[in-house]
Order: C-alpha cells, then sequence, then structure tokens
C-alpha cells in the first residue's frame, strides 16, 4: 500500500525540512507502507520549496500559483490569435 503525506506550506523556511524529516519513514516501512511526502507551496516567497525537497518531499505549486500560470497561459494564447 502507498500514502502520501501532504504538509501544506507558506513561507516556512526554516521549519519546512524539520517537518519532513520529523515523519517516521522508518516505521510505516517496517509496516510495509511505501510512503511519499509532498509539501505543496502556496506562494512562498522564501525558500520554503528548496527547503523542503533537500529534506526529501516532492513540492507541488499550491492553487494559487496554479491559477497564475494558467491565467498567464490564456493570456499568451490570446495574444497569439
Amino acid at each position: 500500500m502507498k500514502i502520501s503525506i501532504v504538509i501544506p506550506a507558506l513561507n516556512e523556511e526554516g521549519i519546512v525540512g524539520k517537518t519532513v524529516r520529523t515523519v517516521p519513514l522508518d516505521k510505516l516501512h517496517e509496516h510495509g507502507l511505501e510512503t511519499e511526502i509532498i509539501v505543496v507551496d502556496n506562494a512562498s516567497t522564501d525558500n520554503t520549496a528548496k527547503e523542503a525537497e533537500e529534506a526529501g518531499a516532492r513540492v507541488v505549486l499550491g492553487l494559487k500559483e496554479v491559477m497564475v500560470m494558467l491565467i498567464s497561459r490564456v493570456s499568451v494564447k490570446q495574444l497569439e490569435i
């Protein structure tokens, strides 16, 4: 079985790495659980994403960043027409 541990973050530099490292992956693996840690970065302006990745998490964009990217792409496509 695979589980995902999702940690929302906004400007958590100095904290997020410690948080990721405190997840007891070894204990979960002992119970046969395949695990992944996902940090959802909600438009942090500090080094949250970098710190989370360095601690072993996969970082994904939060909803706000995704919406900005989508709006930007739509605007660019409208200009190309």
